[in-house]
């Protein structure tokens, strides 16, 4: 199996991600169904943050996310979705900075040597992923759990859902 077949599930949810993206005016970038629910403009930061973790604890570099530890704190698990944009980052730099992210995840997947997707991962990810070459599959799971909270978010507006 090849690095681009491994990476397939999780650029095949990208691609409904930002199908989803385009179709969404982003006037509608905040609206939550419900008080606390999951918004579009949240999910982009989290989905950036949650690449930019990944690969920090499989490479144990820091980082690569404008304000740093502030995006993660904005961003990162158990964190509630601000109402206002105010609170957030301008939607063109979420959208830039989860393409970054992915980018620069697929960048370090793509080089790993074969033997290496065999290596387990930090421990702090074992129970999540248990060795590298599944984390493509990991990461797309969690994203599309998100994909399917944004469809809950534009049909609450009268969208049409956008298909797998």
């Amino acid at each position: 199996m090849t690095h681009e077949h491994l990476m397939q599930p999780l650029d095949h949810v990208r691609d409904v991600l930002e199908r989803m993206l385009a179709a969404t005016p982003r006037e509608d970038w905040l609206h939550q169904p419900f008080p606390g629910a999951n918004h579009v403009a949240w999910t982009l930061g989290h989905l950036a943050w949650t690449d930019d973790l990944v690969l920090g604890m499989v490479t144990g570099a820091g980082t690569g996310l404008p304000g740093g530890d502030a995006w993660a704190a904005r961003f990162s698990w158990r964190t509630t979705p601000p109402s206002t944009a105010a609170e957030l980052p301008p939607a063109d730099e979420l959208v830039a900075t989860l393409e970054d992210r992915r980018a620069a995840f697929r960048r370090w997947f793509s080089s790993r040597p074969p033997a290496e997707l065999d290596a387990a991962t930090p421990s702090e990810l074992v129970g999540w992923c248990p060795v590298i070459g599944a984390l493509p599959a990991a990461m797309a799971a969690h994203e599309g759990m998100h994909v399917g909270q944004l469809q809950v978010v534009r049909r609450s507006l009268g969208l049409d859902p956008v298909f797998m």
